[in-house]
């Protein structure tokens, strides 16, 4: 925190200090108002103030993945210590290395939609990200999945919000059947895509539905 305020304090040119009564203070507390930027000025750093630890060993993790090593991580703190912050830095260094980055994320609104926060993780690798016309959608879902896989492309429809008929294969998956089916399903997408190194972060983790959990577990 001071070498925060230390910084904010180099870049912005302060006002004259007052004196403010605050409740629970017992005397007088000073305060002073930013006036501008300093010219010239510029951040001490574009990244975390006091993250480079986490930072070294996350990014120590992808090499260990890239020289073959799958590995798991768990970023946990407190709401408002910057998690979301370093993530995005750790993918952008992790790009640079050359891995193939994707960020799901938990959401308070679809906490309990199924695989919520795998949908932007699974349009990435099937690469239909940027598609939103439904047909095309499941057209392209369907001839990125490995051939031997497409009799159960149905099973996505409720990740990826797409309608496609079902087959005869999965027209008989039913309850409990069908969510062990899509989960494996899921699971060999995620394989079949995985060349390379591939980093898969998921944000908002608090958020995250029963499904999004259960496939974590297993992936891990």
């Amino acid at each position: 925190v001071a070498r925060r305020v230390r910084a904010t304090r180099e870049r912005i040119d302060w006002g004259p200090e007052q004196e403010l009564a605050l409740k629970g203070k017992g005397g007088m507390v000073a305060a002073f108002s930013p006036l501008r930027h300093r010219a010239g000025a510029t951040a001490a750093a574009s990244g975390s103030v006091g993250r480079r630890p986490e930072r070294d060993a996350l990014i120590a993790a992808v090499r260990r993945a890239q020289g073959g090593s799958a590995q798991v991580i768990i970023v946990e703190g407190d709401p408002g210590m910057g998690k979301s912050r370093l993530l995005v830095e750790v993918l952008g260094e992790s790009a640079a290395l050359g891995a193939r980055c994707l960020l799901g994320a938990g959401d308070p609104i679809e906490s309990n939609s199924p695989y919520h926060a795998w949908r932007a993780v699974l349009a990435g690798l099937l690469g239909v990200g940027d598609v939103t016309e439904a047909d095309q959608r499941a057209a392209r879902v369907v001839d990125a999945m490995p051939e031997e896989l497409r009799p159960l492309a149905p099973l996505l429809n409720l990740v990826l919000a797409i309608e496609l008929d079902d087959t005869e294969q999965t027209a008989k998956l039913q309850g409990e059947r069908r969510i062990g089916a899509t989960r494996r399903l899921l699971l060999d997408v995620i394989g079949a895509a995985a060349t390379g190194t591939l980093l898969i972060a998921l944000d908002d983790g608090h958020w995250l539905d029963s499904a999004s959990w259960a496939l974590l577990a297993e992936l891990a």
